[in-house]
């Protein structure tokens, strides 16, 4: 085999290496790359769902918030409805027992 032609293919294994090797670093170099953009998206995520987070915790203390003053009022509202009850029934109610021990201690 002539000079010329080993030299041909010696310079073509080595154009051939190289152009593996530079594959190889431009794969490499987007592995790296779509490492780095998954751990972005998944930090930005992680952000995301951390304010969330705090917003619906936030709506859902207010909405507890206005429940509880809803409740508060209602069970007021209960509260002297039935007080009003009991004082419009006193007066019958003391003259119940007192006609009771009346009729039972005086005869």
């Amino acid at each position: 085999m002539p000079k010329d032609a080993i030299k041909l293919i010696f310079d073509a294994e080595a154009a051939a290496q190289s152009a593996i090797d530079e594959a190889l670093l431009r794969i490499k170099t987007a592995i790296e790359q779509a490492e780095s953009d998954g751990r972005a998206s998944v930090e930005e995520a992680e952000r995301s769902a951390a304010a969330d987070n705090q917003n619906l915790t936030r709506e859902v203390d207010a909405r507890a918030m206005a429940y509880s003053g809803d409740l508060l009022s209602h069970t007021n509202n209960k509260c002297a409805a039935i007080r009003a009850r009991a004082e419009a029934r006193m007066e019958k109610a003391a003259e119940a027992i007192t006609e009771r021990i009346v009729s039972e201690f005086c005869p």
